[in-house]
């Protein structure tokens, strides 16, 4: 899984860069995929190690897993619609 984070940010960290030089550097909102990037790209690293992966992981892996919540509601934690009828309020 840090492997997967580490490419994660390369691919951001390059897209952002090269987006911001390919553009003549007019615009930083050019630079937002690599504010994301470089986060992940230093969290995967610190996955790597042994004696951090758990504390490096955790947030490393909450995008994939917010993205994957909302591309699949049915997997998410929050449950669509209650199985517990409600009563009426008075």
């Amino acid at each position: 899984m840090a492997n997967v984070t580490i490419g994660l940010g390369i691919v951001l960290l390059a897209l952002g860069l090269g987006s911001y030089f390919g553009s003549g550097r007019t615009s930083v909102t050019a630079l937002i995929p690599a504010f994301f990037g470089l986060p992940l790209l230093a969290l995967g690293w610190l996955a790597l190690k042994e004696n951090v992966r758990k504390h490096a992981m955790r947030p490393g892996f909450s995008p994939g897993a917010a993205a994957r919540s909302r591309e699949c509601p049915e997997t998410s934690a929050v449950p669509v619609k209650s199985a517990i009828p409600r009563q009426p309020r008075r």
